[in-house]
């Protein structure tokens, strides 16, 4: 396991063996995994867009926030965040439903307290129904939420996801801003003449980003921005998943930015 840009650390990588095996041994007791995905915008993207936004400490969510540390070729909104955090003072509370995700981030901070912010306090909760007051924080960031549908099937993923940027937007301070953004859906295979996508999905179940975009403004998110692709990292899934149909026949795939008004 690579961790950031010292691969070659052989202190680091031992340390990082470490972590991997307690993970595994927290995987067993709880019969979960974590949640490791491609990412399409670059840290360096990251970096800029986080560093405009967390500059005054304060408390900032990543929600759904899934496993902590990864090679950045993956996730690249998680560690960018942590360092981002790190540098400016902030808070970092990811916030996640799965047990396993929220314990990486302990360990993460056990086996790597000169790399990963000690200011990190995972949080074990459902985003409809956060634990913070209104208007009590800065910045909020999500990775691939608001592409992933229900386990249950039972909601449309567009209304799993409103619920949760109708509290983001509850939170927020008055500016305040909110960073999501989305691997999109990738096509597995076709049944009957219908594209089945990841999670068995089809095209009928999408939650684009232009109701996304909408449904930001109609909550009150003013100023959107999208957020740019690096194309790059279609190489890099093409490297890691031989099966891996390429970025032109993926869909839905990007990101956006957007606040909260200032009163």
């Amino acid at each position: 396991m690579k961790f950031g840009d010292t691969p070659n650390d052989t202190n680091l990588n031992e340390r990082a063996v470490r972590l991997t095996g307690e993970m595994h041994e927290v995987m067993q007791k709880h019969g979960r995994g974590t949640s490791m995905n491609l990412d399409y915008i670059s840290p360096a993207v990251y970096k800029a867009v986080f560093n405009k936004r967390i500059n005054n400490g304060g408390i900032v969510l990543n929600i759904g926030a899934g496993f902590s540390l990864t090679d950045t070729r993956l996730n690249a909104l998680n560690r960018t965040l942590d360092d981002v955090c790190k540098a400016n003072g902030a808070t970092l509370v990811p916030v996640d439903t799965n047990p396993v995700n929220a314990i990486s981030y302990q360990l993460s901070k056990k086996h790597f307290p000169d790399k990963v912010n000690q200011d990190t306090y995972p949080l074990i909760a459902d985003a409809t129904n956060l634990p913070f007051a209104s208007n009590s924080i800065s910045c909020v960031a999500s990775s691939n939420v608001v592409n992933c549908p229900d386990p249950s099937r039972i909601r449309s993923i567009r209304d799993m996801v409103l619920p949760i940027l109708k509290e983001v937007y509850r939170v927020l301070k008055p500016g305040g801003s909110i960073v999501l953004s989305s691997f999109g859906y990738y096509p597995e295979e076709i049944v009957d003449g219908v594209t089945v996508y990841n999670d068995d999905i089809t095209e009928n179940d999408f939650y684009t980003l232009k109701q996304l975009s909408a449904d930001l403004a109609n909550i009150g998110f003013v100023d959107q921005n999208e957020i740019e692709i690096d194309e790059d990292r279609n190489v890099t899934a093409q490297r890691l998943w031989p099966g891996y149909v390429g970025l032109s026949k993926v869909k839905e795939y990007g990101g956006i930015t957007a606040y909260k008004p200032n009163v």
